[in-house]
C-alpha cells in the first residue's frame, strides 16, 4: 500500500512546461504561471506593472516601434513610430515632459506601415519599405537619407562593421545593400543577394563585444531560412563568407530579434503556428529552438507575426506577440537567461507566462548616461509610450493584472490508486493581510473546490536569511505555509492546485502542495 500523507509538492520553480501532459511534468515546473515570473530563482513573483509616459494619447495612433536616441551633443529623447490612418508619424519625447511631439519633415509619411529603426554615426534612421529611408540628426526633424547615391526605399538595418544596411527594396527585394564604412555612401555594387525563393525579411548583427574588439556576425532571415554573414563585405583580406544555416527556420518578426550576451534570439517561423523561439549561440552555430516547454501553448497567426517584438532586459528575453484570434499584441512570454549555460540541457532557459493585461508593440532599454536601464515600450493598441516595471508598481495604468499559478497534477506516486483529497497548502509571502483565492481541481477538472485563504503580512526581520530551494534571500519576512482543508473532500486519482491573485500588490509564492490519502486501487 502506498504511504499516506502529503501527496505532492511543487517548489523550487523552474517556470512553465507544456511539453507533455499535466501529470508527467516535473514537480518543479508549473502548468501555468500567468503574470508570474521568477524574481529570485526558484520562487514566483507577480510581475511589475506599467505606466504611461504621455498623458495625452496620440490621436488615432497605434505604437509600432520605439528607440532611446542619444544624439551627439543633443538632448536624449524617446523616439516612437505610430500607425495613423491618415499618415504615420514619428514622435519624440523628452524626459519629464510627458509630451510626444511630431518629428517634422518635408513630406507626409504613408499610413499604417511597419517601421524599423537603426542608429548609425550618431544619427537616427527609420524606414517603412515604402518611402525613402528617413534620417534625423537631432531627434526633432527628419529628411530623406542622403549619401552618394542616396540609399533607396527599404528598411534600415545594422550597423554592421561600421556600415548601415538597407533591405526590402521593392525594386530589388533579394538584395541587402550596405554603405561604405562610416558614411551614408552606397555605391551601386554595394549589396549581397540572397539566393532563395523567399525575400529577406529581417537582418540582425550579433555577437559583438567592443571590450574584446570582436566584430560579430550578421544574420539575414527569409521567412523560412537563415543566412549568416561572417567578415566584412569588402575586407581586403579576402572578403566575407555567406552560409545558409541548417534547417528550415526563418522569421517573419524582425522586431523580435535581439542580440543577447549568449547569442541571437528571435521568434522563428517553421511553417507551423507554434511559438518557435530560436537561439544562435554567440560565436556561431546553427539556430536552436529553445521554446519547447511552451511551443504548443499558443497559436500565432502568420498574418500578424510582423507585430511581434522582444527585448533583452536584466537577464530576461521578453517576447510580445499577437495570439490566436487576435489582431493586436496582447500576450507575452519571458525566458529566464540568468543561469544560461551552453553545457546544460536546454541551456537552462526557463519560460514564464503568459503575461497578459497590456499591449506591447515594441520595446527599448534606456542605457545611456543618466539612465538606469529602464525598459520602455509603445502601446501596440494605442497612442502611448509606456514605462515597464516601474519600482513598486503592480498595476497597468490603474488596472490590476490577474495572476494565476497552477501546479502539475499530483498522484502521490500511486497512479493506479484512488485518493481522498482533503486540502492543499500554499507557501507564500504576501505584503498585505488579505484573502487569496485558491482552487483544488481533481483529474481533468470535473471535480473542483474553491476557497479563500486568509494570509497575513509579517514585518521584515532585519538581517534575516531565508533559504528558498537553492536561493538565499536576505531580508524580508519568512514564507508562511498556509493550509486549507476542504469542507467536503474530493475523490479521484490526481489533484492540482490553482492560486489566483489580483490585488495589485507584490505577492510571492514559494510552494504548492496537495493533501490527501490513498483509499483504494482503481478498478480495471
Amino acid at each position: 500500500m502506498p504511504p499516506r500523507g502529503p501527496l505532492g509538492i511543487a517548489e523550487a520553480f523552474r517556470g512553465v512546461d507544456r511539453r507533455t501532459d499535466q501529470q508527467s511534468i516535473s514537480p518543479r515546473h508549473l502548468w501555468r504561471a500567468q503574470n508570474f515570473y521568477a524574481g529570485n530563482r526558484g520562487i514566483a513573483d507577480m510581475r511589475l506593472g506599467s505606466s504611461r509616459f504621455n498623458s495625452t494619447e496620440v490621436t488615432g495612433g497605434v505604437g509600432r516601434n520605439i528607440l532611446r536616441y542619444y544624439p551627439a551633443g543633443g538632448t536624449v529623447r524617446k523616439i516612437a513610430a505610430f500607425n495613423i490612418a491618415a499618415a504615420d508619424q514619428l514622435r519624440y519625447g523628452v524626459d519629464a515632459t510627458g509630451v510626444l511631439t511630431e518629428i517634422t519633415g518635408p513630406t507626409a509619411l504613408s499610413a499604417t506601415k511597419q517601421w524599423l529603426f537603426a542608429e548609425f554615426q550618431g544619427n537616427f534612421y527609420a524606414g517603412n519599405a515604402t518611402e525613402v529611408i528617413q534620417k534625423s540628426t537631432n531627434g526633432t526633424t527628419r529628411t530623406d537619407i542622403g549619401g552618394s547615391p542616396a540609399l533607396f526605399i527599404g528598411y534600415p538595418g545594422g550597423p554592421y562593421r561600421s556600415r548601415l544596411l538597407a533591405f526590402a527594396n521593392p525594386t530589388n527585394p533579394k538584395r541587402v545593400a550596405y554603405t561604405d564604412t562610416f558614411t551614408e555612401n552606397a555605391p551601386a555594387d554595394n549589396y549581397i543577394t540572397i539566393e532563395h525563393h523567399e525575400d529577406p525579411a529581417a537582418v540582425q548583427a550579433f555577437g559583438r563585444d567592443d571590450s574584446l574588439g570582436v566584430f560579430g556576425d550578421l544574420a539575414i532571415f527569409t521567412p523560412t531560412s537563415t543566412w549568416i554573414v561572417r567578415g566584412d563585405f569588402k575586407d581586403i583580406a579576402g572578403g566575407y563568407l555567406l552560409d545558409r544555416a541548417e534547417g528550415r527556420l526563418g522569421t517573419l518578426s524582425p522586431l523580435s530579434l535581439v542580440d543577447t550576451p549568449y547569442g541571437l534570439m528571435g521568434l522563428g517561423y517553421d511553417g507551423t503556428t507554434d511559438i518557435v523561439v530560436f537561439l544562435i549561440p554567440k560565436g556561431g552555430g546553427v539556430p536552436v529552438v529553445v521554446s519547447e516547454p511552451i511551443r504548443a501553448i499558443e497559436a500565432l497567426p502568420r498574418a500578424y507575426r510582423n507585430l511581434a517584438c522582444a527585448r533583452y532586459h536584466q537577464g530576461w528575453y521578453r517576447l510580445s506577440f499577437v495570439p490566436s484570434g487576435g489582431t493586436v499584441p496582447a500576450r507575452e512570454w519571458w525566458a529566464d537567461l540568468r543561469s544560461f549555460s551552453l553545457a546544460a540541457p536546454n541551456f537552462n532557459i526557463d519560460w514564464w507566462g503568459p503575461m497578459i493585461g497590456r499591449n506591447i508593440g515594441a520595446m527599448a532599454v534606456q542605457t545611456g548616461s543618466g539612465d538606469a536601464s529602464e525598459l520602455i515600450a509603445v502601446d501596440g493598441n494605442g497612442g502611448y509610450v509606456l514605462t515597464l516595471d516601474p519600482a513598486s508598481t503592480y498595476d497597468d495604468f490603474g488596472t490590476n493584472p490577474t495572476g494565476i499559478m497552477e501546479s502539475k497534477l499530483f498522484d502521490g506516486r500511486a497512479p493506479l490508486h484512488k485518493k481522498t483529497f482533503s486540502g492543499l497548502i500554499v507557501g507564500a509571502k504576501p505584503t498585505a493581510s488579505e484573502n487569496v483565492v485558491v482552487r483544488a481541481l481533481v483529474d481533468e477538472g470535473a471535480a473542483a473546490a474553491s476557497a479563500t485563504i486568509a494570509m497575513v503580512a509579517t514585518a521584515p526581520v532585519v538581517g534575516e536569511t531565508t533559504l528558498v530551494g537553492d536561493e538565499t534571500l536576505v531580508g524580508g519576512a519568512r514564507f508562511t505555509e498556509y493550509p486549507k482543508h476542504l469542507s467536503s473532500p474530493l475523490y479521484g486519482n490526481r489533484m492540482r492546485v490553482e492560486v489566483t491573485y489580483d490585488a495589485g500588490r507584490q505577492f510571492t509564492v514559494k510552494s504548492l502542495a496537495v493533501l490527501g490519502a490513498v483509499t483504494k486501487r482503481m478498478e480495471a
